[in-house]
């Protein structure tokens, strides 16, 4: 790696020398892992590159800023593929894997096994196919799956885009009432603490209330979430 003449091209790209520095040294942690195998960044393949971002044990933010300098590098050394690998890996590894389905508690497991059969096993996924009453409509005549069924889920699967608010939470959330995210952003903490503490003693679910600053930090996130569902 010929960092001085990498230096130079992203000088005169108009790169600050603070910018320039960090590029380098990310670039160059992928120069090491070459040089460990025996080779140069330069004779990297793809598959070198899917390695380094996959295998090894790095934080997400350290992987991302690691291809952003490579998408630098490859431009610089007029290697389009790896180029464009280096943007689409920095692009992957930000993105947050869907909620399984079948991870939610007390759902109909036969349900979930339906809408599997149709491709559907995620929450991004239902959230793209069932959205309003049309749609929950369709879906109900494609897979014999009840509208209520559905519409549940939709509910439970737009509630886990909450941080924090998963399998045991959402359930939770949406059996005390709290069923849509413009319900959850139109209460106060102390609400959500005491709803969800009455619906646990009456009837056992396995989970606790949220504490404060959660329920004060999940109603501040049910109000700037985008509604993408209309049930």
């Amino acid at each position: 790696m010929d960092s001085e003449k990498f230096k130079v091209f992203l000088k005169n790209q108009g790169k600050s020398a603070k910018s320039i520095e960090r590029i380098v040294n990310f670039s160059a942690d992928f120069d090491e892992f070459m040089r460990k195998k025996g080779k140069s960044i330069d004779e990297a393949a793809e598959a070198d590159l899917y390695e380094f971002t996959g295998r090894t044990k790095r934080e997400i933010m350290k992987k991302k800023l690691n291809l952003w300098g490579l998408i630098f590098y490859y431009e610089f050394t007029e290697n389009e593929k790896m180029k464009n690998l280096s943007r689409k890996l920095r692009g992957s590894v930000s993105k947050k894997s869907s909620f399984p389905l079948k991870e939610f508690v007390d759902v109909d497991k036969n349900t979930v096994g339906k809408l599997e059969a149709e491709g559907i096993k995620d929450a991004d996924k239902l959230l793209k196919t069932a959205f309003d009453k049309k749609s929950v409509e369709i879906l109900s005549e494609k897979t014999g799956i009840t509208e209520e069924q559905i519409v549940k889920l939709v509910k439970l699967a737009d509630l886990s885009r909450l941080n924090g608010v998963k399998g045991i939470r959402a359930v939770l959330y949406y059996n005390s009432g709290f069923d849509t995210l413009e319900k959850i952003g139109e209460s106060t903490p102390e609400e959500m603490i005491e709803r969800t503490k009455i619906y646990i003693e009456k009837t056992g679910f396995k989970g606790i209330p949220p504490w404060g600053k959660e329920a004060r930090e999940t109603i501040k996130m049910a109000k700037r979430l985008k509604k993408i569902i209309d049930l």
